[in-house]
């Protein structure tokens, strides 16, 4: 028979004497399934009502096993969607026979984290639109102003001298049309970036028990965003570029690795020292996105922010 157990990664709430999982609503939790032998794979994973019925107040998504689980063993993210009792059962194909026991799930009030997602994902959508707007500026700036080598207005240098630092081109020369050039180019398309991002329509946030800020996959926008503690541990600022950066992930910027490369589990800022590293580094667009709206890069290195 297969059991139901704590992911290793995530155990939060998980009653294991009880043989239970606890959870708020817009929160999300991992449990692994052990057990299933070599059949495992074939079982079918379902949440049911207290009488049996499917139901979609919680939704299960299969993820691979970390590599302390095990190859063998099947991870699920359960997340809870309305309140209320439920179980997930592993089924054997073909009918309703459990080969388990189920997993009691219990799904409690909302305690407000929804509230604090959604409004950090605003926050973000906002600060999109002004980097956005003040991009376009900078571009229509360097295609008139710059092949009479007129020097840019003060707010448009400002622009400038922001996005060089982060996305990787000289610094500026306003008789260096050549330079400009290539400006422009990573500035059109880190708009366009900006304009992807800001196209999700992504609603699907959740709390998990992990200790990271924010987890996407990237280039996956249906697996929704997961906020892990250290997200909630910090302040408004933080929340807001942590969407900003994970969302990047969504339409498929990585870690600034090289494209084809494998995907480093975090960026090494040293490490990216061009435009096209630059501009597929959620990180530095996001605090790119950041600095133009008048904050300070890494707010999430002070808690308070």
């Amino acid at each position: 028979m297969a059991n139901f157990q704590p992911s290793v990664t995530d155990p939060a709430d998980f009653d294991v004497a009880g043989y239970q999982l606890s959870l708020p609503v817009d929160n999300a939790r991992y449990a692994c399934l052990y057990g299933g032998g070599p059949g495992g794979l074939r079982l079918n994973v379902v949440a049911l009502t207290d009488t049996g019925a499917p139901t979609t107040a919680i939704s299960l998504l299969e993820r691979q096993a970390s590599d302390a689980e095990g190859p063998s063993v099947r991870r699920f993210r359960v997340r809870a969607i309305r309140e209320g009792t439920y179980s997930i059962h592993a089924q054997i194909p073909g009918g309703n026979d459990d080969y388990s026991a189920p997993l009691l799930v219990r799904v409690l009030p909302d305690r407000g984290d929804g509230r604090i997602m959604r409004t950090a994902f605003d926050a973000s959508r906002s600060s999109l639109r002004v980097a956005s707007h003040k991009l376009t500026s900078l571009d229509i700036q360097l295609i008139f102003g710059a092949p009479r080598g007129a020097a840019l207005p003060d707010e448009d240098r400002k622009t400038y001298d922001i996005a060089q630092k982060w996305l990787k081109f000289q610094a500026y020369n306003q008789f260096d049309t050549l330079g400009q050039l290539v400006a422009r180019g990573a500035i059109v398309r880190a708009n366009m970036l900006i304009a992807k991002n800001l196209r999700l329509d992504v609603k699907d946030f959740m709390r998990t028990g992990e200790g990271v800020y924010g987890r996407a996959p990237i280039g996956n926008v249906v697996e929704g965003m997961e906020c892990g503690t250290a997200f909630f541990d910090h302040g408004p600022n933080c929340r807001r570029d942590v969407v900003t950066h994970e969302f990047f992930h969504m339409v498929g910027v990585g870690h600034g690795e090289k494209h084809g490369d494998p995907i480093p589990e975090f960026a090494d800022r040293a490490l990216v020292n061009s435009v096209d590293l630059a501009l597929n580094s959620a990180d530095h667009l996001a605090q790119m996105v950041a600095e133009l709206n008048g904050a300070v890069c890494d707010a999430c290195l002070r808690p308070a922010d």
